[in-house]
């Protein structure tokens, strides 16, 4: 059994322990302090916990790559 990775909440910085068993990247986690809600994330392979703003601007990043990419090849 995996021990649990230990990270801090970004809204109240309350230490927080991810069971990895348990979770995985994209599910749910409400922090049980101040009970804001995020997403788990996993960076250089540790789970993590991501905004629901900060995951929207990545996706937005990458679809613009990709509607930028899509208009050169109709030239």
């Amino acid at each position: 059994m995996a021990a649990p990775m230990k990270t801090k909440c970004p809204n109240c910085r309350e230490k927080v322990e991810l069971d990895v068993n348990r979770f995985e990247e994209g599910d749910d986690f409400e922090c049980p302090e101040c009970g804001a809600n995020y997403l788990i994330g996993v960076k250089g392979g540790k789970l993590n916990l991501v905004s629901e703003k900060e995951k929207y601007f990545e996706e937005d990043e990458f679809g613009a790559e990709d509607e930028e990419e899509s208009s050169y090849d109709d030239e």
